[in-house]
């Protein structure tokens, strides 16, 4: 995981400052001398290190990966070198190890010296030719210089720095999977902003691995639109250099084209449940083990709701409000399918979000058989209500709903809400009807204590509930044995889980229904 380090002054540690020329630039470094530090000089840059260790080698990789970023931004991006040579000195670049001459705590980023000038730290372990976390950096060093305010690294535009550094990466490594390593954070977390990060995330929020990553995981979307959909990279990296006020996430929505982007927006959501299918081989379970190894599993919420050969039994529902979706975000429900059937989605978008801005939905479905993914349109009748009808087949194992949010609103976590109904016909035989045996929402929910799971049989049966944690390892299992049509309930006690979320299968001769549900 790259570290951005924020802007640093550590005056105990400055050294002397060097002021020699070699060629046309000269040396400035507030943390190394000639005298403790052995240097190598290429182009704008100067790699430096501390003379107890032996790293010219690696200098030279550093070195050479370092100018063919340079030649990519400025004569194919047109971007700007840094201010250092512009002033006549070299851009500094430190080689470190953690049991050098150089400050605790320094990891893999760019940062301002005391003089007011950014440098570059690489552990010593990424400094070999064409190290893609080197090119990250290095991608940066040329966006330092950028002359749009709507462009900081801070508030709702901080996201696209980091985002635009793993999308150079990533082009310089096409058919590398580990390019998309933080996807996960993005897809089991779906229901927050484009431009969602740690430092403008809402206070309730964790502050846990995938929050702090989807920043850097937002080159999934980046890499869609150039990789996948031809978006020229020009409109990608131009709006550094564009002196305006918009944020990135404005300047691809008017530069793109409004509907354009809106419409590409919910084909990448799709894309993502679809599994990636345009990126690399094994995206998609590399950035699951990654999130699995490094994330909060308790803090996911890939899909809204699954349901099993069923609809939402005529109701019209709606997310909890830990999954609403906010701008530019969207959520996923999913329906495991094994029979010959008709089902149609009904959208149903409230016309503003909490804040009053005007809402925008777009729908798409996307169906699993075996290898092949099919991708469809939802038709919207308006800005926020729609519909779409799937006939599956008994091999269409998994359909999904995603619902996209893609209002003209490009700031904060302001959410926008909808309600959701399936119409289920099962097509398998003749007379056959939707089953009106269903599971009900447990109550309460969140719940630290006790909640109650309802159901209602239409007919005599075995019943059985299984509970199981957020990674699908099952918690409990509970055999109710025979019960007869009517309403029954489960009580289930909160002292036997874990705070987080969890979710709730009914199985009886005719229904196989899941919920969720969260225990503080």
């Amino acid at each position: 995981m790259n570290k951005h380090i924020i802007s640093i002054t550590l005056a105990l540690l400055i050294a002397p400052m060097l002021s020699f020329g070699q060629e046309d630039l000269t040396m400035n470094s507030t943390f190394s001398t000639i005298e403790n530090c052995g240097h190598k000089t290429k182009g704008i840059f100067v790699a430096w290190w501390d003379k107890d260790f032996d790293y010219a080698d690696q200098a030279d990789e550093l070195l050479n990966t370092l100018e063919e970023v340079q030649n990519d931004c400025l004569n194919t991006y047109q971007m700007k070198n840094p201010p250092n040579p512009i002033d006549g000195f070299y851009y500094n670049v430190y080689i470190h190890n953690g049991n050098d001459l150089f400050p605790d705590g320094w990891a893999m980023g760019q940062g301002t010296d005391a003089n007011g000038y950014p440098y570059l730290t690489i552990p010593i372990g990424y400094a070999n030719t064409n190290n893609p976390g080197l090119q990250h950096e290095g991608f940066h060093i040329f966006q330092y210089n950028a002359n749009s305010p709507g462009y900081a690294y801070s508030g709702d535009s901080q996201w696209y720095i980091e985002a635009t550094a793993n999308w150079y990466a990533a082009l310089k490594h096409p058919n590398s999977k580990d390019e998309f390593v933080t996807a996960s954070c993005v897809t089991y977390n779906p229901q927050v902003p484009m431009w969602y990060t740690f430092n403008n995330r809402e206070p309730e929020d964790q502050g846990n691995w995938q929050r702090y990553c989807h920043q850097y995981g937002m080159n999934i979307l980046i890499n869609y639109l150039t990789d996948v959909r031809d978006i020229s990279p020009e409109i990608i990296v131009g709006g550094f250099f564009a002196e305006t006020e918009e944020l990135p996430q404005e300047y691809l929505y008017k530069h793109i084209g409004p509907e354009a982007f809106s419409e590409l927006f919910a084909d990448f959501a799709a894309h993502n449940v679809g599994g990636f299918e345009f990126f690399p081989p094994g995206v998609e379970a590399r950035s699951y083990l990654e999130l699995k190894n490094y994330g909060d599993m308790n803090d996911v919420h890939p899909i809204v709701d699954t349901f099993v050969n069923a609809g939402s039994n005529g109701e019209w529902i709606e997310p909890m409000n830990d999954y609403v979706t906010r701008a530019w975000a969207y959520n996923v429900y999913k329906i495991e399918n094994s029979e010959k059937a008709e089902y149609t989605f009904h959208l149903k978008g409230n016309t503003e979000g909490e804040n009053g801005d005007p809402a925008v939905f777009k729908g798409r479905i996307v169906v699993k058989d075996g290898s092949t993914i099919r991708y469809y349109q939802m038709e919207m009748s308006d800005l926020t209500n729609g519909s779409f009808t799937y006939s599956a087949e008994a091999e269409d194992e998994e359909i999904n709903l995603v619902i996209i949010s893609v209002p003209n609103s490009f700031r904060g976590n302001q959410k926008f809400r909808y309600q959701l109904k399936i119409d289920y016909n099962n097509l398998s035989g003749v007379g056959a009807v939707e089953t009106k045996s269903s599971l009900g929402k447990n109550y309460p929910n969140p719940f630290d204590s006790e909640t109650h799971i309802p159901y209602e049989l239409t007919q005599d049966s075995e019943v059985t509930l299984t509970i199981t944690d957020g990674l699908g390892r099952q918690v409990i299992r509970l055999n109710e044995g025979y019960k007869t049509a009517g309403k029954h309930n489960f009580s289930v006690s909160a002292h036997q889980f874990k705070s987080g979320l969890y979710y709730y299968k009914l199985t009886t001769n005719e229904l196989s229904q899941t919920k969720r549900m969260l225990v503080k």
